[in-house]
């Protein structure tokens, strides 16, 4: 844009900010607010003036500044400010500033953008040479009345100048600005951050240490001393349970992003950390923490995966059990693509036996579902739960899988908080025969749920489902043959869709009868979008859960079948790293709506889920 060249100042009306000069309008009334202006006859719909926060006023200018030193000595006096405010904007939509700026001298101080609840939108500091720059301002509020002011504030001397040009006042975010303005140091304000309406209290901005001895940081990371500011909760003069929330602007992305902070929870009882990711119809936790962490800053890296719907990221602090929980975050970034080998690290991708995935024979398709060739499917493991209830003793019945020659993964609402025993049934087919050839017995030496999930006794929503996978250490490794044999885990970047060849397997019920020979079915992952309609769960199911089977109905899961392996490998086309004949573990049977009913495709822990497979990877490694 030639306006904004240098070589060009003699021919072009500015708009400076220069001290000791005023030039006031009449306020502006209009019923439809544009607030582009080019300054090239007046401020347009910007008020100009003193007000009781502005010490003096913007003036328009052409050509140079008025001092060859950017700077005369008149009667403003130092850190003063100018203010241009706009009209009463009446709109809940987003809309994109842009201007062009140049800020110049030794000690130009400071310019930004405000919302009429003193939120600042956008902030610049110091000396940026004789150029001009691109400012682009993302423009939203939750109030249906509200202004916005540009405010230039003076330095320590009367070198410097601050000016404005090129104006434009469009609806929507701004362009290629979406994801760039949630990257935030917390120096100027909370930049596309919103502290909620619906939390407790509000994250507060601070330099230096806390207001509480012995919790908190005591000086920022981005600059790493006490002048730089991070973001934290205050844990003093509140109660235990009491959380802050800071909600991004609305995002919409169909690529992989990632989200990554540095975070400082130090204190004798420090609450929880949750970033989640919330939706019109859903709501999923992708990472979380606990306790002290230690009196240093650390970093998290985050996956989020294509969403193709409005969504917003929440980061959620909440309060322990005494004032010594602080806890601050600073430096958001958030960028396309994946988070890179330090979030693969950070995630590591499960290590697989070697001989894990193949089959004695090929699984045909059979769409109704029938009766599996023997041991065709060797990681289906049957787990039987000793537990007591009143002064009974019960027991029940689930699927599993297993994925190394120690441990098998199930359903974390199979096993009751207490249960007496475990057994883990290997080799198996026909549950009516010995079979003491190919079975192998084992016993859950240790169980280990997914933090998510809180066992209930009856289930009113799917979304009681959430994080619903287990992990079983057994009590001695197993020998890995033709009849036992893993399924693969995937890796942390794979994904499963319509286009991979898929199959669910398991002893559960038929016609209403316990079956006693595993049977399997194929059955196609479905869009979550459309398993969350009105038409089927109305948005119970989170991003930790898949869909798979039939909207048509006749082949499902039934009582019996939870835990089992929803088993898939390579179709043309499908996201799926290894071997393309080898069998990988997509998600563990969950729950549904009865059997196979209309509608009600089967919902299933999702491996690759980032907070299932961060929790997988890091329970095995550390077990």
């Amino acid at each position: 844009m030639l306006r904004h060249s240098p070589h060009f100042y003699t021919e072009l009306t500015i708009l400076i900010f220069a001290f000791g000069w005023t030039l006031i309008d009449g306020r502006v009334v209009s019923t439809e607010v544009d607030l582009s202006c080019n300054f090239e006859r007046n401020f347009c719909q910007w008020e100009n003036g003193r007000y009781s926060d502005s010490k003096f006023a913007w003036i328009r200018n052409k050509g140079e500044t008025i001092a060859p030193k950017t700077g005369p000595k008149t009667s403003s006096q130092l850190h003063d400010n100018a203010t241009l405010k706009s009209p009463i904007i009446r709109s809940s939509d987003s809309h994109c500033l842009r201007f062009w700026y140049n800020m110049n001298g030794a000690d130009a101080s400071r310019l930004q953008v405000v919302s009429s609840t003193s939120e600042i939108l956008w902030s610049k500091k110091g000396n940026h040479s004789n150029i001009w720059l691109l400012a682009e301002v993302d423009i939203s509020s939750r109030a249906q009345e509200y202004k916005i002011s540009i405010t230039g504030f003076t330095g320590d001397s009367y070198e410097a100048n601050i000016a404005i040009d090129d104006m434009t006042w469009e609806k929507g975010m701004c362009k290629n600005t979406e994801f760039k303005n949630l990257k935030c140091d917390f120096e100027s304000g909370y930049c596309g951050w919103t502290n909620a309406g619906f939390d407790s209290f509000d994250w507060t901005r601070k330099s230096g240490s806390t207001s509480s001895k012995y919790t908190g940081p005591n000086y920022d990371h981005t600059m790493r001393t006490s002048y730089g500011n991070y973001a934290y909760m205050e844990a003093s003069n509140r109660h235990i349970g009491e959380k802050v929330v800071l909600v991004s602007r609305v995002l919409n992305n169909e690529q992989p992003m990632c989200f990554s902070f540095w975070y400082h929870m130090c204190g004798r009882s420090v609450g929880n950390l949750i970033i989640k990711i919330v939706t019109k119809t859903s709501t999923e936790v992708l990472w979380a923490k606990k306790g002290s962490q230690g009196q240093k800053w650390k970093e998290v890296k985050i996956k989020i995966m294509s969403i193709p719907q409005d969504y917003q990221i929440y980061i959620v602090a909440i309060r322990g059990n005494t004032w010594s929980s602080d806890i601050a975050i600073d430096d958001i970034d958030i960028n396309e693509g994946t988070c890179g080998a330090e979030q693969i690290q950070s995630i590591r991708s499960i290590r697989n036996h070697p001989r894990c995935g193949i089959t004695k024979s090929r699984i045909p398709r059979i769409i109704g579902g029938n009766t599996a060739s023997p041991h065709s499917v060797p990681w289906q493991a049957l787990l039987k739960v000793y537990y007591v209830s009143g002064d009974k003793v019960h027991t029940t019945s689930c699927g599993g899988s297993l994925i190394n020659e120690n441990w098998v993964i199930t359903a974390s609402h199979c096993i009751p908080n207490k249960p007496i025993r475990v057994k883990i049934d290997l080799g198996r087919h026909n549950l009516l025969t010995k079979e003491s050839y190919t079975k192998q017995i084992r016993i859950a030496k240790s169980i280990f749920r997914h933090p998510m999930y809180q066992y209930k006794n009856s289930i009113s929503s799917m979304k009681d489902l959430d994080g619903d996978i287990a992990l079983i250490k057994l009590n001695a490794s197993v020998n890995i043959n033709n009849f036992v044999r893993p399924i693969c885990l995937p890796t942390a970047n794979d994904t499963f869709n319509e286009l991979n060849s898929c199959k669910v397997s398991g002893w559960g019920m038929t016609a209403g009868q316990p079956r006693h020979i595993l049977r399997y079915a194929h059955v196609p992952i479905v869009n979550r979008n459309f398993c969350n309609s009105t038409y089927s769960y109305n948005g119970q199911l989170t991003f930790n859960m898949l869909c798979a089977g039939y909207m048509q109905g006749y082949t499902s899961t039934c009582y019996g079948d939870s835990g089992s392996p929803l088993s898939c490998r390579h179709r043309p086309g499908a996201v799926l790293s290894g071997y393309s004949d080898r069998w990988y573990l997509a998600g563990v049977v969950s729950g549904g709506v009865g059997c196979a009913p209309k509608y009600y495709p089967t919902v299933y822990a999702s491996v690759t889920a980032a907070p299932i497979y961060r929790w997988l990877s890091k329970t095995l490694e550390n077990s």
